[in-house]
């Protein structure tokens, strides 16, 4: 079935049968950052953002229609994360969306941490796969248990960002004056760095995955053990400055209000890539939203499963 059949939600669940089990729905979930695009409706915003598809309303406005070289039904009613379905089996439909988020700054992956992908618990049949980079694959019997599984782990997912950009730095007014509010995002690591210098040169280059920028790179060599790298970035998601040091093991950012909170959890993510190693937040708060664990073992059979 095209997806151009899709004219409502009511009409994800035949697109989603016409699939078929052997090949499975795809769910991609981006983060969307519109300030910029905060006057266009969805089918405008997805025109700008993907050029070289087109876009295309349906009856029902937080539902949208992207058609080109794959075909995808986008989910928009989450104003900041958007779900892209498509039964794309040839990895063309990731490379799509991977083009645009490396092209704009309005478009970020959802960053998975392990403790994000481990920590989900179900006696379900395993019927649903999730990969790292935040793409859902299904072959489970309804649409609404795979859309409600994809709701449950963004909402997770939600809580750490939102956690982060609520511990931007920032200053308040009061009667008294003016006071500071807001800390670093202290993240701890239970083994130290494998090569620090080569790290920095990796986070800072401008490159996939990190979308980090600083400047005067230190030599490999010359980063000895104890002494804090620190650096003034800037994140190519969104373009806005923020200040990361670097210790043996650990990392400290200080997010500036307005920063947003998918930088960090992409660091987060891809640092645990790089050291292979389990991490802490000193926040006991946003630690919370690592651990919370997404269980599932009363659902009915088949509808929300895991893999």
């Amino acid at each position: 079935m095209k997806a151009v059949a899709v004219k409502e939600r009511a009409d994800l669940q035949d697109w989603f049968e016409a699939v078929g089990e052997g090949r499975g729905l795809k769910t991609l979930v981006l983060e969307v950052h519109r300030e910029d695009l905060a006057a266009a409706d969805a089918v405008e915003a997805l025109a700008t953002l993907f050029p070289d598809q087109q876009a295309h309303p349906t009856e029902d406005d937080s539902l949208q229609l992207l058609v080109g070289d794959e075909e995808f039904a986008v989910d928009s009613l989450d104003s900041r994360f958007w779900s892209f379905h498509t039964p794309d089996a040839s990895g063309s439909a990731r490379e799509i969306l991977d083009r645009a988020v490396s092209s704009s700054r309005h478009l970020d992956r959802m960053w998975l941490s392990w403790e994000h992908l481990s920590n989900i618990q179900s006696d379900a049949p395993f019927r649903e796969k999730l990969i790292k980079d935040s793409m859902f694959i299904t072959i489970g019997d309804t649409f609404h248990g795979h859309e409600s599984f994809v709701g449950d782990v963004v909402g997770r997912y939600r809580r750490l960002i939102e956690g982060v950009e609520g511990n931007a730095l920032r200053w308040e007014l009061s009667e008294s004056g003016v006071r500071p509010l807001g800390k670093p995002i202290f993240i701890e690591f239970e083994r130290p760095f494998p090569d620090r210098g080569h790290l920095y040169q990796d986070m800072f280059s401008c490159r996939m995955p990190f979308r980090l920028w600083a400047a005067a790179s230190p030599d490999r060599a010359s980063v000895p053990d104890g002494e804090v790298i620190s650096a003034e970035a800037v994140d190519l998601h969104v373009g806005q400055r923020l200040t990361i040091e670097m210790g043996d093991d650990w990392v400290r950012v200080y997010v500036r209000e307005g920063n947003c909170g998918n930088t960090v959890a992409r660091l987060i993510a891809n640092l645990q890539m790089y050291a292979s190693a389990p991490l802490r937040l000193a926040d006991p708060g946003l630690q919370e939203t690592l651990d919370q664990t997404l269980s599932y073992s009363t659902a009915p059979q088949g509808a929300l499963a895991l893999a």
